[in-house]
C-alpha cells in the first residue's frame, strides 16, 4: 500500500514529453561533465541541458526548450491509389 505521502511525490513528478535530447558532449567524469552543462546553459537560454550517467561515461544532452521550437504537422500516410482493380 501506499502512503499518502508517497503518493504526493509521484503526482510532484511532471514528465516532460517533447523534442528527443541530442548528446553535446562525454566525458569520463561527473565534474567535467557539469561545467560542460552549465557553460551551455549560461550561453544559450533557449536550450534544456541535462548530465546523464551511461555505461561508463556521462553524458551532456541539450534540446530546445518547448516554446522554442515550432511544432511539425502531421505526416499522413495515405497511399496513392490507382484506378485499376485488382483481379
Amino acid at each position: 500500500m501506499a502512503t499518502p505521502e508517497a503518493q504526493t511525490q509521484k503526482e510532484e513528478v511532471k514528465l516532460s514529453y517533447g523534442q528527443p535530447w541530442e548528446i553535446a558532449a562525454k566525458f569520463d567524469n561527473y565534474i567535467h561533465a557539469d561545467s560542460r552543462r552549465r557553460q551551455i546553459s549560461e550561453v544559450d537560454n533557449h536550450v534544456d541541458v541535462k548530465v546523464q550517467k551511461m555505461a561508463g561515461c556521462f553524458v551532456v544532452k541539450t534540446r530546445l526548450k518547448e516554446e522554442h521550437f515550432v511544432e511539425r504537422a502531421p505526416k499522413t500516410n495515405k497511399k496513392k491509389r490507382n484506378g485499376k482493380k485488382k483481379l
